[in-house]
């Protein structure tokens, strides 16, 4: 969308209680060919 990038991601990891997931949706707003500013939304963690 022009200057912004959006991202929606599933992240596999490991969280203190065990192995799991989570969805994020990352926000860039890109100036020339540099990411100016980022935002980070996550969703709930599930264990596998």
């Amino acid at each position: 969308m022009g200057a912004m990038v959006i991202d929606h991601e599933r992240v596999d990891r490991n969280f203190p209680e065990g192995k799991g997931s989570m969805e994020m949706v990352c926000v860039y707003q890109v100036t020339g060919a540099v990411i100016a500013k980022a935002w980070f939304i996550f969703g709930e963690k599930r264990l596998a």
